[in-house]
């Protein structure tokens, strides 16, 4: 979006047209139906590759954007280990998290149990996409919420509180990929795209606050 924004993809002769998506798993329908030329994905690219034919073409970071959040009363804030996570299994066992299934949102959410040596059968899971689980957060339903960015920005700003570096308990690379049909015919665009998605993301390294 900003690289369109900033026009960054029309000096390198090509036009993005953003589309948002909730998460990963839409994402992958839209590959299935042939709707979409590329996407920056979490783990659920697996299927993007694995069933419709898509192609990694780059790593795009080292920690996907989405963390584990609760609120400022929350009991598991009164244990934090030496890696920075907050958490017990006594305290963790039987809460209610939120987040949607088949995407790096629920692999965290195994990751961060599993760290406790709990399974996902130990707590309530709902599968819920990250607008709805953060609205229902809000609300006062929950215990854990995944957010996903920007929403995390904003929960910190309203006293929300991250679990811990998600690249702790459950690293995962966000990749680009894009379909299989275009990196067949046009590699030169491929090219171009991830030229211009790249210079977006040195300004973002530039400055956090445009980042935000």
């Amino acid at each position: 979006y900003y690289a369109d924004q900033m026009g960054y993809d029309t000096e390198e002769g090509i036009d993005i047209v953003p589309q948002e998506f909730a998460s990963g798993a839409p994402m992958n329908e839209s590959f299935a139906a042939g709707e979409l030329d590329a996407a920056d994905m979490g783990p659920a690219a697996v299927h993007a590759v694995g069933k419709f034919d898509a192609k990694v073409i780059a790593q795009n970071a080292r920690q996907v954007a989405v963390n584990l959040m609760v609120k400022s009363d929350s009991p598991l804030l009164a244990q934090q280990d030496e890696n920075g996570v907050y958490g017990s299994a006594d305290l963790i066992r039987g809460m209610t998290i939120m987040g949607p299934s088949g995407t790096y949102a629920h692999y965290l959410i195994i990751g961060y149990l599993n760290y406790f040596g709990l399974t996902i059968d130990d707590v309530n899971y709902v599968n819920m996409e990250y607008p709805q689980a953060m609205q229902a957060f809000e609300l006062g339903d929950g215990d854990i919420c995944c957010m996903q960015n920007p929403n995390v920005y904003d929960a910190k700003q309203k006293g929300y509180v991250s679990l811990g570096d998600p690249a702790v308990v459950a690293p995962m690379y966000e990749n680009l990929v894009c379909s299989g049909k275009i990196y067949a015919e046009d590699p030169d665009t491929v090219v171009k795209f991830l030229k211009v998605v790249y210079r977006a993301q040195e300004d973002f390294l530039k400055d956090d606050k445009l980042a935000a």
